[in-house]
């Protein structure tokens, strides 16, 4: 009676394993919310306080019909960007690195590189809104709730290291490649190789006034080719408004009168 007591009472705390909350899943179902998560959080400013509706708020582009205290009103407190923050490091940024360190554990390279990429874009996008930022000792979870803050100028040369790291990986080749989860590009990882360049070109142009910073080659910099760089960006933007959004729309002309100065800096 014991015997069949404990295996009953084993057997039936197997409940508390929840199926629709596993710990470990496969690449194509972290990447494909990951790249909306990318859509609506980074490119877009779909979360209060990002870039494209702070300046449709402060252009008064869009205003209530009565004076009212606000973001439209030009007040705006350290607890408005705190959705921001959460968006760009508990729901992207960590989900990318464990897309990456999953993809080079299970052999699928080119998903670590796609994580790299979108990694790139995102810190790029965060230390434009914020300047210094953690990076290097942050998603340590429990052991670490304060990571120091990493100096700007350290951001920008880990956001060049992540880009190269994804072009070495898409250099490899390999056979496995995200197909409809890839949300962006569909799997073609070609055009994530012109989107990393391009993206390096994009924040090597960041620093073209920084004391001290040494850049490519104005040739090196040329070689990149204005079309490619606009193509990319374009396909970038076109690609994550899959889902109509006004919020979408604004962030792909942002990207789109980006596209057209990168040209016009890389002649």
């Amino acid at each position: 009676m014991l015997a069949f007591s404990t295996g009953g009472c084993k057997k039936y705390l197997d409940i508390n394993k929840d199926p629709n909350n596993p710990t470990a899943v496969q690449e194509d179902l972290i990447l494909a919310p990951l790249e909306t998560y990318v859509s609506d959080f980074v490119h877009a400013g779909y979360s209060p306080g990002q870039g494209p509706i702070i300046l449709q708020y402060f252009g008064q582009v869009i205003a209530p019909n009565q004076t009212n205290p606000g973001l439209w009103s030009y007040r705006m407190f350290n607890t408005d960007m705190d959705g921001d923050w959460y968006n760009f490091y508990v729901v992207c940024l960590t989900n990318m690195k464990i897309l990456h360190d999953k993809g080079l554990k299970d052999n699928k390279p080119n998903y670590a590189a796609i994580a790299d990429i979108l990694s790139a874009f995102t810190l790029g996008t965060a230390t434009d809104f914020w300047g210094d930022i953690p990076y290097s000792k942050g998603f340590q979870g429990s052991s670490n709730f304060t990571p120091v803050y990493d100096k700007q100028e350290d951001i920008y040369k880990t956001v060049q290291d992540l880009l190269n790291e994804g072009i070495a990986l898409i250099g490899q080749n390999n056979i496995f490649k995200p197909g409809d989860a890839d949300y962006i590009y569909g799997g073609k990882m070609n055009q994530w190789l012109k989107l990393a360049y391009t993206l390096k070109a994009r924040y090597f142009m960041h620093l073209t006034k920084a004391p001290g910073i040494q850049l490519p080659s104005r040739q090196t910099a040329h070689s990149l080719s204005c079309p490619r760089v606009y193509r990319a960006m374009a396909m970038i933007s076109g690609s994550l408004m899959r889902v109509p959004r006004e919020q979408k729309i604004r962030g792909s002309m942002l990207l789109a009168v980006s596209a057209r100065l990168s040209c016009a800096l890389l002649l």
